[in-house]
């Protein structure tokens, strides 16, 4: 009976033939059905790896198989593709636990860290606004050692990012944190130069009442109030501001900002008269002024 099935059966020379022949193609679609079968579960993409490295072993051994004389590397391919199959098996399948153990590492420290937070808002809340109104100060003497009196190469802003950070989870609209974090990116020339900073400190100052924005406009004010808004504060960044657009308008010719920046110097000297004139804080708020009011005269002439 089973002569008759052998008889039966493809001689071994067709069989060799039609691996010769085919074995290339064989070999992708194999691997290729493979593959696809772990893509489409998720769970097990993972393991593509290890059965990558096996298949690996195993095709690259393939052309020497098919040869009578190499019958026996068989046993030495097939015990190849195990070894390396189970041990980079085992090793993928530790790097999984580790990744998982991380995974939930980050997640107590995430909730951890919630906690503090939360326990930091009440904190300051409890003391009336001080803790924020000392790290305000803190923040200014480190700006002013750190930054204004260092080479742009020495300054180091490590500290005062920390404390921006801190102010902002604590309050993510405090004036302190909004005015040091865009004068932060300006010092170093970073895209936008801190507007984004400046037009969301101007826009939460524009709801504050008068108390709390307005009055005094001494230095020292600032640096008195929790919320971190004052009326010189408002007025550099104005002035900042209206610099910025007169030096774009300047370059483009775009009578619109030209008019931006009119604006925002006007609203500069109603905050601070007689603006900014000082060295190394650019064109001074007034000549800003007159510039733009002579380039808009240019720009109405048809």
């Amino acid at each position: 009976m089973f002569d008759k099935i052998r008889d039966r059966l493809p001689s071994k020379e067709i069989v060799i033939g039609f691996l010769q022949k085919n074995l290339l193609f064989i070999a992708l679609a194999s691997a290729g059905l493979f593959f696809l079968f772990f893509y489409l579960f998720p769970s097990w993409r993972a393991r593509m790896v290890p059965i990558g490295t096996a298949l690996a072993a195993l095709f690259g051994a393939i052309p020497g198989l098919i040869s009578e004389k190499t019958r026996g590397r068989w046993i030495y391919a097939l015990v190849g593709t195990v070894f390396v199959g189970v041990l980079t098996w085992h090793t993928t399948t530790k790097l999984e636990d580790q990744l998982e153990t991380t995974r939930n590492d980050l997640h107590n420290l995430e909730s951890r860290y919630h906690l503090l937070e939360e326990d930091v808002r009440n904190y300051a809340r409890r003391s009336g606004g001080q803790l924020i109104i000392d790290f305000a100060n803190i923040l200014d003497g480190e700006w002013k050692t750190k930054i204004l009196a260092k080479q742009p190469d020495q300054r180091d802003f490590t500290h005062i990012d920390d404390i921006i950070r801190f102010i902002l989870t604590v309050d993510p609209l405090n004036g302190h944190a909004l005015y040091f974090n865009g004068q932060a990116k300006r010092a170093r020339k970073m895209p936008g130069a801190g507007q984004h900073d400046f037009f969301q400190y101007l826009e939460v100052e524009e709801g504050l009442s008068a108390k709390e924005r307005g009055e005094s406009t001494a230095r020292d004010v600032c640096y008195q109030r929790m919320k971190g808004y004052c009326r010189q504060r408002t007025a550099w960044i104005q002035h900042l501001l209206a610099n910025d657009y007169a030096r774009e308008a300047s370059n483009t010719k775009n009578c619109e900002l030209f008019q931006k920046a009119k604006n925002y110097a006007t609203k500069a000297l109603v905050n601070f008269p007689g603006g900014f004139t000082g060295e190394g804080q650019g064109i001074s708020t007034t000549q800003v002024l007159k510039n733009t009011e002579i380039e808009l005269k240019n720009c109405k002439t048809p």
